[in-house]
């Protein structure tokens, strides 16, 4: 029986669909699709209109013009609405047939030319955006048709259920034009009262004449109250609205008052002729007998709701007919590096852009392949419904599963974006590395940013001063700009001398930064002084450390000078000195590194570093503390704070159990400094001591 299975399976698989190529409309066009759509009840014969939207695997024409709809072997008029997905979705209206529920729409000819047909839709309610180039809206009807007939660029087109909208379907809602076309349906005669209220200029006609305007600049009313009359028989009516909006939030609305009602409302829906939204069946494609295909369904989620970014999520659903699911595989490629193998996968594009996703099926005897590009951005069609945003914790099972190394930068940094606001470490630590150790094409800024966001993962979750040295190497090496290659290497010194007690490696870096690259900033230059001066404090050598921060000092920077260096240098050490006491560390060392930026000489006068051992003091940074202590009495002795800041290494030393270099300390501050006001205090420790 088995073996009868598979001899039909090949022969199933050896030719076309039997009957696709029997009533095949023309040979010239290689794909098609079947549509299913039937009349809506109670529209007349003569007006019916079916809308079908779907995607074209590459095989329609860019701009549409092979798009023919067919109806018992015959053309019917239609209209390409809209094309999105980089040209390889349409969105199609045609003129529905009596007696006919079943069309085929054909494209896959790239010698046809643009059919014209006398047609005009004449149901349902039709919205069509343009850009707006200009700066002021439209002061009167007459100018407004003439922007918009002005305008060839159509951003898109489709049938929407009334007037009223809060953004652009079709794109941006910063500058645009609108022009609604719609087909009432009035069961009631009468004085029907129009109105409209919109974020810049509006005008509304009814059967070509003018009915309400409310033109110029001006944001929407609360209530519509630019209103005009209309008397009009029971049947159908032509509305026409135009909307032009420059900037903000945007606006239209459009409303009536019904005869014998008393408050108005939003023209409801059931006001206009219905159009038929056609069911969109499998593609076929001719002399094929397997033809793989799909549709989307798209959500997305906030990656930065201030920057207005997002991650978008398209979940595929196979709709491949006529074979038998148990004898093909599934793969896909999803055109970003990523790839699956099942039949409704869910991915996750990090970064907008134009992708081209593959769709195999792979066979016993043989395999299809389908292509299709998508264009990946806001879903601006929904952007006004919650259900279409999503959480980022929702997308973190799909994309930590990510091959990473076969990506872009740009989905690279979107990925790190993403694990560094849900916080997962390790995860940005993979992608980080990825982007600046394996990525090339990666631009300077990218590079360069990046660089500084996985060493601060280093130093303030892993505490890892090695590798955040390792990452700055990296950086200076990979980045082009001059400035930037001094920043970095200056960073990585900064690492080797207050974290991994290297002088010899930072002043190289420093050296660099002076010497190697040539346009660096004046003030790279100050820093990269700054550094070689720590570096001669830290070695003993006083004279080389002053000669340096004098040198650092002459370079010009903006500093405030509101009542005098001294005035600055005693609010800025009283604020450091509050911020230690409340614990508030981060705040404290900005004000010490800004301090000692701004006078950069202060470092050896004294305080600033007593205040910075402080601070390393109550953060349990014992050694680091003793090292500035000892290094500032060594190279300045006679500083006003050396006794204080002997006393304050000796508490050091007994935070790190060595009593003996504690008492040495002291007795230090006895026989150097023996007028100073700690010698009281110093004796009493060392009898604490013995």
């Amino acid at each position: 029986m088995r073996r009868l299975s598979v001899v039909l399976l090949v022969l199933s698989l050896a030719g076309p669909v039997s009957g696709q190529t029997g009533g095949w409309w023309q040979s010239a066009w290689k794909a098609r699709r079947t549509l299913n759509a039937s009349i809506p009840a109670g529209v007349e014969a003569d007006e019916p209109v079916g809308v079908a939207k779907f995607m074209t695997h590459g095989y329609m024409k860019p701009d549409a013009s092979d798009i023919r709809v067919i109806a018992r072997g015959r053309e019917v008029p239609s209209r390409v609405l809209s094309l999105t997905m980089d040209r390889d979705e349409v969105t199609v209206a045609f003129q529905l047939q009596v007696g006919a529920d079943s069309y085929q729409v054909y494209y896959g000819n790239p010698h046809a030319t643009p059919a014209t047909y006398n047609w005009m839709i004449s149901a349902g309610l039709l919205m069509e955006v343009k850009k707006f180039v200009g700066d002021n809206p439209p002061r009167n009807l007459a100018q407004a048709l003439t922007f918009w007939q002005g305008t060839r660029e159509v951003m898109g087109a489709d049938f929407v259920p009334n007037i009223f909208f809060g953004y652009n379907p079709f794109g941006p809602s910063d500058s645009f034009q609108a022009h609604y076309r719609g087909w009432l349906n009035l069961e009631q005669p009468g004085r029907y009262l129009f109105a409209t209220t919109s974020s810049d200029a509006s005008f509304l006609l009814i059967d070509g004449k003018e009915v309400v305007s409310w033109p110029g600049r001006h944001p929407p009313a609360h209530r519509a109250r630019h209103e005009g009359p209309a008397d009009l028989k029971s049947g159908r009516h032509q509305i026409d609205y135009y909307h032009v909006h420059t900037g903000g939030d945007p606006t239209a609305v459009a409303a009536w008052t019904r005869p014998g009602a008393v408050r108005p409302e939003v023209i409801p829906a059931l006001a206009f002729l219905p159009v038929a939204h056609a069911t969109v069946q499998p593609e076929q494609v001719l002399d094929q007998s397997v033809i793989p295909d799909f549709d989307v369904k798209r959500t997305e989620a906030f990656l930065d709701p201030e920057a207005d970014t997002f991650l978008y999520r398209w979940s595929f659903r196979d709709l491949t007919a006529g074979i038998d699911r148990k004898y093909y595989r599934p793969l896909w490629d999803f055109g970003d590096g990523n790839t699956a193998n099942v039949w409704t996968p869910s991915h996750v594009y990090l970064a907008p852009g134009v992708y081209t996703v593959t769709y195999q099926l792979k066979g016993v005897e043989r395999s299809a392949t389908t292509t299709q590009r998508i264009l990946v951005e806001r879903n601006w069609s929904q952007q006004a419904s919650a259900p279409s945003i999503e959480s980022l914790e929702d997308y973190y099972p799909t994309v930590k599963a990510y091959e990473f190394r076969k990506m872009s930068p740009e989905s690279l940094r979107a990925a790190a974006d993403m694990f560094e606001r849900l916080g997962k470490w390790a995860d940005l630590e993979r992608t980080s590395r990825t982007l600046l150790f394996d990525s090339e094409r990666v631009s300077d800024v990218g590079l360069f940013n990046e660089t500084q966001r996985l060493a601060r993962l280093y130093l303030d979750k892993r505490r890892d001063a090695k590798s955040a040295v390792e990452t700055y190497l990296n950086g200076e090496k990979r980045v082009g700009l001059a400035d930037w290659k001094a920043v970095l290497a200056e960073r990585a010194a900064a690492l080797l001398v207050d974290e991994l007690n290297d002088p010899d490696r930072a002043r190289d870096c420093y050296r660099r930064a002076l010497d190697a690259y040539q346009g660096t900033k004046p003030e790279t230059r100050r820093r990269a002084l700054m550094g070689l001066a720590e570096i001669a404090v830290f070695s003993g050598d006083g004279k080389e450390a002053e000669r340096l921060l004098r040198e650092a000092d002459a370079i010009p920077i903006r500093r405030s000078e509101q009542g005098g260096a001294a005035v600055r240098v005693g609010s800025l050490s009283r604020a450091v000195e509050d911020y230690i006491r409340r614990n508030e560390f981060t705040d404290a060392r900005d004000l010490l590194d800004t301090w000692e930026w701004e006078y950069p000489l202060d470092r050896l006068a004294g305080y600033s570093t007593v205040l910075r051992a402080r601070l390393c003091t109550r953060r349990a940074e014992f050694p680091r503390a003793i090292r500035l202590l000892t290094s500032l009495v060594q190279v300045n002795p006679r500083s006003n704070y050396a006794a204080e800041a002997l006393m304050d290494a000796a508490e050091c030393y007994v935070g790190v159990g060595d009593k003996s270099k504690a008492r040495d300390t002291y007795r230090r501050v006895l026989s150097e400094y023996p007028e100073s006001p700690f010698v009281k205090t110093a004796v009493t420790k060392l009898e604490g001591l013995k």
